[in-house]
């Protein structure tokens, strides 16, 4: 935090509290490397960390405490250096009540990239294995577009708990409010929408009643139709919150909860892992299916549209920029329709050298294989040989 957003805030809770005790525990530092309330723990926690934003400033400090294992806050994994979501994240949760005092809740909005981001062994997968393992995870919110005054993109709440209820455990619970959102009469930037009241509302019921296969009447695509707003689902160990809830939906030690690191990490729970869906790393949803990312689990198991990675084209042109400047945080290639149909792909240009370099790989297998197939191939030891005599010969 800068020194000029710090004045502010304090200032503003000056004049919001009457006896200012809300301002003197905000304190000046960084989050991530200088952790003011060390130890210090918290019924509730609410934050919006910055999307995007490396951390690279604070890397000493992370890694430093990362190597400190369950000691530390950053002991599950460490995500890429171009964004510390999940550092946040995990600075949250080693801040909530032990379950012998009442436990805690978090809840926190960030963009796809945690979900997404991240092969099987990374620290994002690391991370959010950990959390799926301690079965903190109790809920995922997509929420709708366009709500943010420097970003259109997607959002979700992660909502956390180190004590869940007995119907909720080994679970997680997704909620669709992507269409719970009307347009503003005047847009602000990049914000053109908001979640009405009674909508707010409505999330609240959906996450209170903890129902699978709950409905609600939504626009989609112009028409009004009933559409499955709910699902609730046994949770599963990580891959790829993408290529399972591998986010929701997205192989450290084992976590603090899960012995006798527990009292070590705030963080710690019951770590209730007869839950795991087997060892193959998939998260099963309700019907038994592979859920892969938010917008996968959606789509697949819920049948809810990836509505918001396929635009038309005049999208493209009204938000191009936008588009552009979003990539880095959602890396997943956006289709643009003409007339109802997929003409283009637009993607980052690190996705795009990665699949260049897979598909260049693809292809020399491929030959490889013909090659073995027309019996084109020779006993390893006769080539080393002719090689080793080459060399001499040079």
């Amino acid at each position: 935090m800068n020194p000029e957003t710090f004045a502010v805030c304090k200032s503003d809770l000056f004049m919001k509290s009457e006896d200012g005790r809300d301002a003197r525990r905000m304190l000046f530092g960084s989050t991530l490397s200088n952790d003011r309330h060390a130890g210090a723990g918290f019924d509730y926690l609410i934050a919006n960390p910055p999307y995007g934003k490396d951390w690279k400033r604070d890397q000493d400090a992370v890694r430093a405490e990362h190597d400190r294992g369950a000691a530390g806050r950053f002991g599950p994994g460490l995500p890429r250096i171009s964004d510390g979501q999940l550092l946040f994240l995990q600075h949250m949760l080693a801040h909530v009540k032990e379950p012998a005092q009442g436990g805690s809740r978090v809840a926190i909005i960030m963009n796809g990239s945690p979900l997404f981001t991240g092969d099987a062994g990374s620290g994002e997968s690391e991370i959010r294995r950990w959390i799926l393992e301690n079965d903190l995870l109790e809920a995922l919110i997509a929420l709708p577009e366009q709500l943010f005054y420097n970003t259109g993109i997607a959002t979700y709440v992660w909502v956390l708990t180190n004590r869940k209820r007995p119907e909720r455990r080994g679970k997680v619970q997704l909620i669709d409010a992507t269409s719970f959102w009307v347009l503003l009469r005047k847009s602000l930037d990049a914000k053109r929408r908001e979640v009405p009241f009674e909508r707010k509302q409505d999330v609240l019921r959906l996450l209170a009643d903890f129902e699978d296969g709950t409905t609600r009447r939504v626009e989609r695509d112009g028409e009004e139709r009933e559409t499955v707003v709910s699902r609730a689902g046994r949770r599963g160990r990580d891959r790829r919150l993408r290529d399972q809830l591998q986010p929701l939906l997205p192989r450290v030690p084992p976590a603090p909860s899960a012995g006798g690191d527990r009292g070590r990490h705030p963080a710690g729970g019951e770590g209730d892992r007869g839950h795991v869906a087997g060892d193959d790393g998939v998260i099963r949803g309700v019907a038994e299916r592979p859920v892969r990312g938010l917008h996968l689990v959606l789509k697949e198991v819920v049948d809810m549209p990836l509505s918001d990675r396929i635009k038309p084209i005049s999208y493209l042109k009204a938000h191009a920029a936008e588009i552009i400047r979003t990539l880095a945080d959602q890396p997943e290639p956006l289709i643009v329709t003409q007339n109802g149909e997929a003409k283009a792909v637009v993607q980052d240009i690190d996705s795009y050298e990665q699949m260049q370099e897979s598909m260049a790989l693809l292809k020399m297998l491929a030959l490889g294989n013909r090659q073995i197939d027309a019996g084109r191939v020779q006993p390893a030891a006769e080539v080393i040989a002719r090689l080793r005599e080459r060399h001499r010969a040079d």
